[in-house]
């Protein structure tokens, strides 16, 4: 039974009105650039597996970080934000975050995505939420709820279940994407040291240190 365009259309209309009043909430918005990332994740890891066997691994990061670099920096230019940092103490801390969070989570989830199945090291590397939380209480002095908590066990117990001892490179590449994900947490709780500076300035500084990073391996 075909829908009469009228209803369809005010169907349609009624989901962007939720969509908008979603948006328009400044704690949803978060919420939905993260379900877009973990999309743009996804996507990445099927692509990194098919350009595995023509272009070496390092070379395949090199790349994606110029071409992410060039992307940000131009977006930044654009939209005329300000690239300068306040002191040479939040150089330092952008820097650290930038080799020691942004690269290695990059490299370790690559090496994840090759080692292992692309749904068991996206899933062990959304676990970096957890990471993050745990972190942000001990660094930040967040309150952890009882509600995330329980998604810490849920996911320590999924974890316990992803990893096949008797397949050592499951586990291995199990291991790559656990390592991706601490680092991760790390660069995100590094960057609520810098949270007076735009996402775009953080991002121009990351995927900068990255070229740097990759170009010296």
């Amino acid at each position: 039974i075909l829908f009469p365009r009228k209803r369809l259309f005010n169907s349609c209309s009624n989901a962007l009105q939720v969509v908008q009043l979603l948006y328009m909430k400044k704690e949803n918005k978060g919420i939905i650039y993260l379900i877009f990332a973990s999309i743009c994740y996804t996507l990445m890891s099927v692509l990194i597996r098919s350009l595995a066997k023509e272009i070496p691994i390092f070379s395949q990061i090199f790349l994606r970080y110029i071409v992410a670099a060039t992307a940000v920096f131009t977006f930044a230019k654009i939209t005329k934000t300000n690239l300068r940092l306040k002191n040479i103490k939040d150089y330092l801390i952008m820097f650290f975050i930038a080799i020691f969070g942004y690269a290695f989570s990059t490299i370790f989830f690559t090496l994840a995505i090759l080692t292992t199945t692309i749904s068991n090291a996206v899933f062990i590397f959304s676990v970096y939420v957890v990471f993050t939380s745990i972190l942000g209480f001990i660094f930040l002095g967040e309150r952890i709820s009882k509600s995330i908590v329980l998604a810490i066990i849920f996911a320590f117990t999924g974890l316990y279940l992803l990893f096949n001892p008797t397949n050592l490179n499951h586990s291995l590449g199990g291991i790559f994407a656990l390592i991706s994900a601490i680092f991760q947490a790390f660069y995100l709780i590094g960057g609520r040291k810098l949270k007076g500076y735009p996402a775009k300035t953080l991002l121009v500084y990351s995927t900068l240190c990255g070229v740097i990073s990759l170009g010296i391996i």
